[in-house]
């Protein structure tokens, strides 16, 4: 895990650092988060770990205070591995979440291009199917000329 890394980081001049350097030094920048969330939890969130009441807003407010201190702690006690295996976790819920944004106002758009023409649904969907054709034969074209890397190139 950590050559790919390293071999990401070859063209930064000066940074020399051995098998266990470099471990103290990811594990020292990975876990520094963990020390923010349970700080800001300490400071601002402690009185809301134990709901005030049954209400709904109270028990949301108080199992989220708890996840905080609970990924706090899993940020400071994991292993290495498991540690860059949870923030690709991470990145992957941003990703889906910034994917899911996008398709919204993409969608939106799209409502608001429909009720101002409405021909423009069947003119859309006639797009996308030529769009996808053409995809989908350039992907074809694309495989045989792999399994058949000669045929391309005439001799």
């Amino acid at each position: 895990m950590e050559e790919g890394i390293r071999r990401r980081f070859r063209g930064l001049k000066g940074w020399k650092l051995k098998g266990e350097q470099f471990e103290a030094v990811a594990t020292v920048i990975l876990r520094v988060p963990g020390y923010f969330i349970l700080d800001y939890w300490y400071q601002d969130d402690v009185q809301n770990c134990i709901p005030r009441s049954l209400a709904w807003a109270d028990v949301v407010s108080s199992g989220f205070a708890i996840f905080a201190v609970i990924q706090g702690v899993l940020v400071l006690l994991l292993p290495l591995e498991q540690l860059v295996s949870l923030y690709m976790h991470y990145l992957t819920i941003a990703v889906l979440a910034a994917a899911d944004t996008f398709s919204n106002y993409y969608i939106e758009g799209e409502k608001r291009l429909v009720n101002q023409w409405p021909d423009y649904g069947t003119v859309s969907f006639q797009a996308y199917i030529a769009i996808t054709k053409l995809i989908l034969q350039m992907l074809s074209f694309c495989k045989l000329s792999i399994n058949q890397p000669n045929s391309l190139h005439h001799e």
